[in-house]
């Protein structure tokens, strides 16, 4: 499955003690997910440490660091790398041939905003400002960010969708 970026623990958890079900669904279902990372509004290391001990593994598609949805670099580091869609699709098979759920293959944006997390900070504060919470906070922060990025983080993120929709059709074939 490709998707632009996955979704996870919450800044500011446990208060709002908000985690997306994304985690605990890819824990069990095996299937491999090709994103840009994990949804940069959120607490990517919270989000890294709860998918190692849901058994998620983490694999950086010619990386070997975390990309951070919108940028290509900036997480921490990935416990494995392939370099191609065959050896993640390898990776896949073995794992699910002893039975176990899913994977998370992170793979980083070919245009890389590297000036993007001012831009979410203020995003995040003008939800809290608002009254913003719960499942509502990351349409907000999209829409905010689209409006102030002059449309950049949104043409950032149909590309991520396309692009991680391609590779993930690649693994498929490749199983």
């Amino acid at each position: 499955m490709g998707t632009g970026g996955l979704g996870g623990v919450h800044r500011g958890f446990p208060n709002p003690p908000d985690v997306s079900a994304d985690l605990a669904e890819l824990a069990r279902t095996q299937t491999l997910v090709v994103s840009s990372g994990i949804k940069s509004l959120l607490d990517v290391r919270a989000t890294v440490e709860l998918l190692e001990s849901f058994g998620v593994p983490l694999l950086g598609y010619g990386t070997d660091d975390l990309p951070l949805f919108y940028t290509a670099r900036g997480g921490p580091q990935v416990p494995a790398r392939v370099e191609s869609a065959e050896e993640a699709a390898q990776v896949a098979r073995t794992h699910w041939e002893l039975d176990l759920g899913g994977l998370l293959l992170a793979r980083p944006p070919d245009k890389s905003l590297d000036d993007v997390e001012p831009l979410i900070e203020e995003a995040l504060s003008a939800a809290a400002r608002d009254g913003v919470s719960g499942q509502a906070v990351t349409p907000f922060v999209l829409t905010y960010l689209h409006e102030h990025s002059d449309g950049g983080t949104l043409a950032a993120n149909r590309e991520l969708v396309v692009v991680n929709a391609g590779l993930a059709a690649e693994v498929a074939a490749s199983r």
